[in-house]
């Protein structure tokens, strides 16, 4: 028998220890939890109807809408690199863990913040810490006085200023607008028709004027006109334009295809919203 063989046998030992403890799990079960925060987020379990899409009277407070604490969902441990290794001879790592099914605590965000008093639609969804999340999370939208936002609408509060000016390949088109019904400030649905052809998917580089289209039920005052974004897609490379006061670059050729964006670029210039730059225009005649 070989001298090496004790050795042997005691690293074979302390492997097997080794290995035990590299298999325990990563995460808990559903009742316990994560041991330790992280992991990845691969799916979340639908919400019921009654909680994804909630009806409430004026007055109703934040704190009597159904906002979950906790959404149920499916994580893929995080790695454990402290677990693998060598002993010896020996190389090993540990088997990843499997998915487990956890509740997640989550809190709550609204766009536009919640106001009970303020009839209108407003959307939540969960913001969520210590996990990467993978999944696209669920979210809750919340019908305050429904009966009360149909009407001709009197007046439109401005946009939010990086709303109205985009400059980004990924626009935002938010789903309601601030406007005066009947003496009332609420929410109002809306949808966004550009001004010229626009694909959602791959929208081509250039600037776009969009108008909010309200819902069906309202109707707008004479001489009233519906909110408008400026949005600009930007080519892959180059810049040396900005929108002042919002995130991204603008390239310099700018194709004035329609009356609404030439009469845009009146308004960026005369409000300085345009950095100082040589541009080349397309510019848009009618025939």
């Amino acid at each position: 028998m070989s001298k090496h063989n004790p050795l042997r046998r005691l690293l074979a030992l302390a492997l097997s220890v080794v290995l035990a403890l590299g298999m325990t799990p990563a995460i808990g079960t559903a009742d316990t939890g994560p041991t330790e925060p992280g992991g990845e987020i691969i799916t979340f379990a639908a919400l019921s109807e009654e909680i994804a899409n909630q009806k409430a009277d004026r007055g109703t407070s934040r704190e009597e809408l159904k906002l979950p604490g906790a959404l149920t969902a499916t994580v893929r441990a995080a790695a454990q690199g402290q677990n693998s290794g060598s002993v010896g001879d020996f190389v090993y790592a540990p088997a990843p863990a499997a998915p487990a099914i956890l509740p997640i605590p989550v809190t709550w965000e609204s766009e536009p913040e919640y106001d009970g008093q303020k009839a209108g639609i407003y959307t939540f969804t969960p913001a969520i810490a210590g996990f990467t999340v993978s999944a696209q999370p669920p979210r809750i939208t919340v019908t305050v006085g429904e009966a009360a936002v149909k009407g001709t609408v009197t007046a439109f509060a401005q946009l939010k200023e990086d709303i109205r000016w985009q400059n980004t390949a990924a626009p935002v088109f938010p789903a309601t607008v601030s406007a005066v019904v009947a003496g009332e400030n609420i929410e109002i649905p809306v949808s966004w028709e550009a001004d010229r052809e626009y694909n959602d998917e791959n929208p081509e580089a250039g600037l776009y004027v969009f108008f909010a289209r309200p819902a069906p039920v309202y109707t707008l005052a004479e001489n009233l006109e519906a909110p408008r974004m400026t949005v600009y897609i930007p080519q892959p490379q180059g810049a040396n334009m900005l929108f002042r006061g919002a995130a991204g670059p603008l390239l310099p050729v700018i194709d004035i295809s329609t009356p609404q964006i030439l009469a845009e670029i009146a308004v960026l210039v005369n409000e300085g919203r345009l950095e100082e730059c040589e541009c080349q225009y397309k510019v848009y005649q009618k025939r």
